[in-house]
């Protein structure tokens, strides 16, 4: 499902604009990025939190070739769904 069909969803639900639910979908979006940008984690109660996880630098080899790589830091975001979350999914499946 992508986020147009998301927004065109909620529209209808709620009986709003299709581009006023872009609107919103789009600021609660940039939210979260912005959270993350500025490392901190963004929770969302019923649903998961949304955080970075650091991963340091390592050199690894090929153990076929023998050849070393340099992998540099960082940061990628990760999503923590809540156990709420999670046990509705198993409920359903």
């Amino acid at each position: 499902m992508t986020r147009l069909e998301i927004a065109k969803e909620i529209a209808e639900k709620l009986g709003l604009s299709k581009v006023e639910t872009e609107l919103v979908i789009n600021g609660f979006l940039d939210k979260i990025i912005d959270c993350l940008i500025k490392d901190k984690k963004l929770e969302l109660r019923g649903f998961g939190t949304f955080y970075l996880k650091d991963y340091r630098e390592k050199i690894v080899r090929n153990p076929k070739t023998g050849v070393k790589s340099h992998f540099a830091s960082k940061k990628v975001p990760k999503l923590r769904f809540s156990p709420r979350v999670e046990d509705y999914i198993n409920k359903r499946v």
